[in-house]
């Protein structure tokens, strides 16, 4: 501050609040100066402390900084600052009004200005390379005198000035930190900005002149001290920056005050408006002046230092061979004005020796970056004979110190992109902060993220969640009682308490709204908004959700691993559908049967399909014949193939008939079940069927090729002896002939327990009822056996000498005694008897091979009584075994119905 002051007083460590004025006192400069700057230290500081180092009041934010007037908010927009935006060249931004605070400095900008066109920042051009860029705003403060603004002397006393002012600076400036690809934030590192704003290092120390002691004290060594006979307060200012080596230094004895307007020149011959008051605070010839601007001191730039060859009247004549620069007045068209300066030549130090300035008082400057505009304040005192200047405790030497000013403080406003269509594209980086009378908080308590289970059987029931919703209001620490909360149903159809899907709910003493909140059927993820509202009833602060969730399994994760099956099914839901259609195959019949080579099993080959859930219905299931050769079908009518497929029915079964082929050994057939959109399957899918045949000539048999009854009895008699067949007693009598397929060895029947009937005889209890019967008992019939004979006509026996033929005969007695029993049984609902036929084959022979022994097993198919021809499943040995029933002569034969 270049004022005609005594010193500059203010120190922030000696913590004063105050400067107390005392009767009869002498008025000083530095006492008025020093309460000012108290004043802004407090102010600035707790500025700082409230607001952060920056700040704009998000009422009337200024200095947003955007490509067009469309690009500020709906409220930027209507602050009156931002009425009538200037119009725009390519490559300009706009400044709005507004209010900003930078380390507490208050920056005011009353009008939206373009960049080119700032106030304080003149000759701005344009951007014309694309690139990205940081905005920033840099402000100081500058000194004013009545020379920069003429309003401040008071014209009633006749043209002396009085005070100074000091003004706060702000410019808005753009630092390119990169192309326009650059990815950067508000808060990105860049290197480039921080070192073109970075303070300059180089420090300073002060002294009086210092020379060897005398040994007699009454005498003072000549050129100790400070020798001028005025107190004068000296400024040391860099002039050209740079290093130590390359920065060059000016200074006054009065602080760099004594300054004139220039009004005009004359080649070199400058029109000022004073050249001083007196000879000491006046211009004159030898001196070193500066001509310079409103814009050097705006741009921190030198102006131009010349010599004065005479000042008289109100002409300062310069010697432009002199001049650092240029000397037309057209070079400093803003409010030019000349600066005295005392020093004989610039200072230009090489090293950190000590520099006499005059009369005693010595400077040296250390390594370090210097920059135009920083300066020292150097008080000299004739009553001490010393300069005041702080001492370095830890060396008892002056203390070096960094410049007092100017003092430069910065904050980010915008991180931009300009591109080659010469368009912009801006983040705002400024903080914006709300009046402290608007601090009510707004929220949450409890009650977000709940869960409950619903009823899916009653989808129209509604499920309450077990905690309320509370949200509090406070303002700072002190709850709020009375303030508004309106909860609001924003998704899903579940109600508020008292039924409604919004209500205002009021804060307790303790500043907690609450309600009760029961969730709809859907969907899943439900939310209410609890807003805050003011005395119009509108809302104020941010919203608050509160979520709640149904509990259900399609909401809740799952990961299926290394379950194949369930692969993609990511919910519980999902993996438990799946697993309740996951259908496997299982056997019920048909297994390990045997038989001989081409025959049709007895038992058809049946499965069932079933998940989880039960029979799995409509599935397909594929009966394949494996080793073998020997076919499937459908139906017993159905064609033969090697391959069939089977739909399951509502049980889930399926089957199939099974042929064996012609391959002795172990036969295979092979189910598989196959998946469909209503099932997937896993393990077991596949069922293995397997059966016997036996080889015939590796177990060789003979069998049993007929059974034979009475051929000449009526009609209504079948002939064949037929299984499960009725056989009246009459035609019993005449006896069942066996016809084979080799001579039997009579040896091996003759007298043998190896061709038999047996009847089933009914049980009562007692006996002598027949009302209550408890079981049969077999009983094994008398009878004879005739080999080689035929029944004849009429149920006669004609001989035959064909080995092949067995006739069995039951005696007249037996044949009385069936008769007799069946008359006893008609008063109960016994209407026929069962007998039994049987043939042991393992021990009846070939008559010509002993070892060729009776295969005699035979098998029913479908109707019941058919029987396979011939008999025999081609495995050694074998019983024939049958059954048929025997009736009364009343009774018709035939097959049992």
């Amino acid at each position: 501050m270049k004022a005609d002051t005594t010193r500059s007083t203010f120190k922030s460590a000696k913590h004063y609040n105050g400067v107390r004025m005392q009767q009869g006192r002498v008025q000083l400069d530095a006492d008025w100066n020093e309460q000012v700057d108290i004043t802004g230290h407090r102010v600035e500081t707790e500025t700082v402390d409230v607001v952060g180092r920056c700040g704009a009041p998000i009422h009337d934010s200024g200095f947003h900084v955007v490509g067009s007037a469309n690009d500020l908010t709906g409220e930027e927009k209507a602050l009156v600052e931002n009425k009538n935006p200037p119009a725009l060249q390519p490559g300009d931004l706009l400044i709005s009004g507004g209010r900003y605070y930078v380390d507490g400095i208050l920056c005011e900008n009353e009008q939206i200005t373009a960049y080119t066109g700032q106030p304080d920042l003149p000759d701005l051009q344009a951007v014309t390379q694309a690139g990205t860029y940081l905005a920033y705003v840099d402000v100081w403060s500058r000194h004013v005198t009545a020379l920069e603004d003429p309003a401040i002397r008071e014209v009633a006393l006749g043209g002396p000035d009085t005070a100074t002012r000091s003004r706060n600076v702000w410019q808005v400036k753009l630092s390119r930190v990169g192309d326009v690809n650059l990815a950067a934030t508000c808060s990105s590192v860049f290197t480039s900005w921080n070192t073109e704003i970075a303070a300059g290092t180089g420090k300073l120390a002060a002294r009086a002149a210092v020379s060897a002691p005398s040994n007699n004290p009454c005498i003072v060594a000549p050129g100790a001290g400070y020798r001028r006979l005025e107190n004068q307060h000296y400024r040391v200012e860099v002039h050209d920056a740079g290093a130590l080596n390359g920065a060059t230094f000016k200074w006054s004895r009065d602080n760099g005050s004594i300054v004139t307007k220039w009004e005009s020149q004359d080649v070199d011959k400058l029109t000022v408006s004073s050249i001083g008051r007196d000879r000491v605070l006046s211009f004159g010839s030898g001196q070193w002046v500066e001509l310079l601007d409103d814009t050097c001191e705006l741009l921190a730039r030198p102006g131009t230092l010349v010599q004065l060859v005479k000042a008289e009247g109100n002409v300062l004549t310069i010697n432009p061979a002199t001049a650092t620069g240029p000397v037309d007045i057209a070079s400093f068209p803003r409010n030019p004005k000349v600066r005295r300066w005392d020093m004989t030549a610039l200072l230009k130090p090489t090293n950190m020796n000590w520099l006499d300035l005059e009369d005693g008082v010595q400077v040296h400057f250390i390594a370090g970056t210097y920059k135009t505009g920083d300066y020292w304040l150097i008080p000299a005192r004739t009553a001490t004979a010393d300069v005041e200047w702080p001492i370095d405790p830890a060396t008892s030497q002056p203390a070096t110190q960094l410049p007092f000013g100017i003092q430069h403080h910065y904050c980010r406003l915008a991180v931009l992109k300009f591109d080659s269509t010469k368009k912009w594209t801006a983040t705002d980086c400024r903080d914006i902060f709300p009046p402290l009378t608007e601090l009510t908080s707004f929220f949450y308590v409890g009650g977000d993220g709940q869960e409950a289970m619903p009823d899916l059987t009653q989808p129209n029931v509604l499920t309450p969640l077990a905690q309320p919703l509370e949200a509090g209001v406070a303002n700072g620490q002190w709850p709020v009682a009375g303030a508004t909360v309106r909860f609001t149903v924003t998704k899903g159809n579940g109600q508020l308490q008292g039924g409604v899907s919004t209500v205002k709910v009021a804060t307790g003493v303790g500043g907690i709204a609450s309600c009760i909140w029961s969730l709809g059927s859907s969907p899943n993820s439900q939310q209410v908004e609890a807003v805050l509202l003011n005395d119009d009833g509108n809302p104020v602060n941010i919203p608050i959700h509160f979520t709640a969730n149904l509990s259900v399994a399609d909401q809740v994760a799952y990961n299926p691993g290394q379950c194949d099956s369930l692969s993609g099914k990511k919910t519980v839901q999902a993996a438990l559908d799946e697993l309740s259609s996951l259908a496997s195959l299982f056997p019920v019949s048909g297994d390990n049967q045997s038989g001989g080579a081409g025959q049709v099993l007895l038992d058809p080959l049946v499965v069932v399909a079933s998940s989880q859930c039960g029979p799995a219905d409509g599935m397909t299931v594929v009966f394949t014949v494996k080793p073998g050769n020997g076919t499937v079908k459908l139906q017993p009518a159905g064609p033969a193939a090697t391959s069939v497929s089977v739909l399951t029915g509502p049980q889930g079964a399926a089957s199939c008939i099974w042929t064996l082929g012609p391959s002795p050994g172990t036969q295979v057939v092979e189910a598989v079940l196959q998946p469909n959109a209503s099932h997937a399957t896993v393990p077991p899918t596949v069922v293995r069927f397997t059966a016997q045949v036996a080889g015939l000539r590796q177990e060789p048999g003979f069998h049993v090729t007929g059974i034979f009854i009475d051929p000449t009895a009526s009609p209504a008699s079948p002939g064949p002896l037929q299984n499960d067949m009725n056989l009246p007693v009459p035609l019993f009598r005449n006896g069942l002939q066996i016809e084979c397929d080799a001579g039997v060895d009579k040896r091996s029947i003759a007298n043998k327990p190896v061709c038999f009937v047996t009847l089933e005889v009914p049980f009562f209890d007692p006996p002598q009822q027949v009302s209550i019967m408890v079981g049969f008992h077999p009983l094994i019939l008398d009878g004879t056996l005739t080999f080689g004979a035929t029944i004849g006509p009429g149920g006669t026996v004609a001989p035959d000498s064909d080995p092949r033929k067995i006739l069995w005969t039951p005696t007249r007695q037996t044949s009385d005694f069936i008769e007799r029993l069946l008359d006893s049984l008609k008063g109960t609902n016994i209407r026929r008897l069962l007998a039994r036929l049987t043939l042991k084959g393992n021990f009846i022979w070939a008559e010509a091979n002993p070892s060729l022994f009776l295969d005699g097993e035979v098998f029913g198919t479908p109707p019941a009584s058919r029987l396979q021809r011939p008999s025999g499943d081609g495995i050694r040995g074998g019983n024939l075994e049958m059954w048929f029933w025997l009736v009364s002569s009343s009774t018709a034969g035939g097959p049992n119905p």
